[in-house]
C-alpha cells in the first residue's frame, strides 16, 4: 500500500540535505513511499508551473499507443530520464500486424484513456519509454491481462 508525505523545500536539492527547510522560494513535493518506509519510489512526474515544480507519482494516461504502451502527461522523470511514454512490466501483448493487436489496444484503452495510474520503480528505459510497474485503482495492470502474461 502506498503513502504519501507532501513537504515544502527550497530547491530539488534540499529534498536530499534537508527536505523540510522552508525559505521565500517555496516547492511542494509530494513523494510516495512504498510500504517500506526507507524506500522512495524512483519514478515521479513533473508538472512545470512558472518558476516552480510540483513533482507526484500520479499520471494521467493521454493516449493508448498499443495493448502494452501508452502515453502519460505530465511527463515522467526517473534517474536522469525524461519522457510520457510507458511499457508496463507483467505482459506483453501482440504487436502491430499480428493476430490479437486491435483486441489488446481496445482493451487497454476501454481500461485506462482518461484515467490516472501510478508508476513504480523503473525497471528500465527502452527505446524512449519507462519500463515499470503499473498500477491501475490499486492493482497491477498485467493483472488486467492474464492472457498476456
Amino acid at each position: 500500500m502506498l503513502q504519501y508525505v507532501t513537504f515544502l523545500c527550497n530547491t530539488s536539492v534540499d529534498i536530499i540535505d534537508n527536505p523540510f527547510s522552508i525559505t521565500k522560494n517555496w516547492r511542494r513535493f509530494t513523494q510516495f513511499w512504498d510500504a517500506k518506509p526507507s524506500k522512495l519510489l524512483e519514478v515521479t512526474n513533473e508538472v512545470a508551473t512558472g518558476r516552480n515544480r510540483v513533482t507526484m507519482a500520479n499520471f494521467k494516461v493521454m493516449e493508448v499507443i498499443d495493448g502494452d504502451t501508452f502515453r502519460v502527461k505530465p511527463r515522467w522523470v526517473s534517474s536522469g530520464n525524461k519522457g510520457d511514454t510507458v511499457r508496463p512490466t507483467g505482459y506483453n501483448t501482440p504487436e502491430v500486424g499480428e493476430p490479437g493487436f486491435e483486441q489488446a489496444k481496445r482493451k487497454l484503452t476501454a481500461l485506462i484513456q482518461g484515467e490516472q495510474v501510478t508508476l513504480g520503480k523503473a525497471v528500465n528505459f527502452d527505446h524512449g519509454r519507462i519500463v515499470c510497474a503499473v498500477k491501475f485503482n490499486g492493482k497491477d495492470l498485467s493483472d488486467y491481462f492474464p492472457e498476456y502474461k
